[in-house]
């Protein structure tokens, strides 16, 4: 079987490590993969719908960094106006204000 690997910053890393799996840059335990994935996913499209009503443009940027990808908005002069990354972190935090309500209050306090 042949490993799979992913580039990082110009760095190779194994996909699968020790019951981990690699998302974006971070490994998360393989029982959580799925879980983290689909919140991950769901919380992206949550931000970017939110970072809409603020900024000229948004995008889901860095993938392929060693801090992981982010959603960033931008003004019309290209300046980063709203920031969140898709780390873990963040999801958990995300997730927390999305489920008391509060999602865009946080995303506009970061």
């Amino acid at each position: 079987m042949t490993k799979k690997y992913e580039e990082i910053d110009g760095m190779r890393f194994p996909v699968k490590v020790d019951g981990m799996t690699l998302v974006d840059s971070v490994y998360i335990p393989d029982a959580m993969v799925e879980e983290y994935v689909k919140d991950r996913e769901h919380l992206a499209e949550e931000a970017t719908k939110i970072f809409k009503k603020y900024c000229v443009s948004v995008s889901r940027d860095y993938k392929g960094s060693q801090d992981g990808e982010a959603i960033v908005g931008r003004n019309a002069d290209g300046e980063i106006q709203m920031f969140v990354h898709l780390d873990p972190h963040d999801i958990k935090a995300m997730k927390k204000a999305h489920k008391k309500g509060t999602l865009e209050q946080f995303l506009l306090e970061q």
